[in-house]
């Protein structure tokens, strides 16, 4: 990936690397779930572009970033995000405007 421009800051000190035989570094692993934990955490920032929090249950099987914004879309463009328990950190949220450019 550096190769090619990406992953810039990466290396195998701060990035878990997989390759054909599994993880090439098993020192660079904090914890024995790391990866869910990584997949949580990505779901949250994702969701976090709705503007404001949203309050409900989420079971999410094989997520990732284009996913989850494509999810967080449908919900806006079906205004299925409509009970506002919070005032909105924006006043539109940062998934409206790029839409609004897409």
């Amino acid at each position: 990936m550096q190769a090619a421009g990406m992953a810039k800051g990466g290396s195998f000190q701060n990035a878990l690397v997989y390759g054909e035989e599994g993880l090439l570094n098993p020192q660079a692993q904090t914890f024995d779930n790391e990866f869910v934990r990584h997949k949580i955490l990505d779901f949250l920032g994702d969701m976090r572009l709705a503007g404001a929090p949203i309050v409900g249950k989420f079971t999410v099987r094989r997520g990732g970033h284009a996913f989850h914004t494509k999810f967080l879309a449908h919900l806006i463009s079906e205004n299925l995000l409509t009970e506002i328990e919070h005032e909105p950190v924006y006043e539109k949220s940062p998934m409206e405007l790029a839409l609004h450019w897409a």
